[in-house]
């Protein structure tokens, strides 16, 4: 028999704000907390949708990401030294580190120096030094 915290694979996620709402009953139909359903939920958020939980979340990140955006000498050595840095990587004239805060999920504010140039954006933890040196040249 189950119960009222038994759940689903399942969520009500708001695409226009790409955040979960609430998460599904096994039932599928209803919400785990307010026993909504899709059109009851939708009273209050017009652009939810059922989805995977997984689904949802990857979405939810993909919120976060951001574009390679240059800034300053003076906020890069700002950025490394506010916390301690995460994955601080150094190659040719080149480094790059992530802040130890994520901010959505596995994604988190990454910084890079390429040469002379320094810049920042969001993008997933997941990233190699690699990744991260080809994103901010392809920008």
């Amino acid at each position: 028999m189950s119960t009222a915290y038994n759940q689903s694979e399942y969520c009500f996620f708001d695409s226009q704000e790409s955040r979960i709402i609430d998460f599904l009953r096994e039932d599928e139909e209803t919400t785990l907390i307010d026993k909504q359903t899709l059109e009851e939920v939708r009273e209050r958020y017009p652009k939810a949708i059922k989805l995977r939980i997984d689904e949802a979340w990857n979405l939810y990140e993909d919120a976060a990401i951001t574009e390679p955006e240059e800034i300053t000498e003076e906020e890069f050595d700002w950025l490394l030294n506010v916390l301690p840095p995460k994955n601080w990587w150094h190659g040719s004239n080149c480094e790059s580190f992530m802040m130890i805060e994520h901010d959505r999920g596995s994604v988190t504010r990454i910084c890079v120096r390429d040469r002379q140039k320094y810049y920042k954006f969001r993008d997933r933890v997941s990233l190699t030094p690699y990744q991260i040196l080809d994103k901010v040249r392809a920008s």
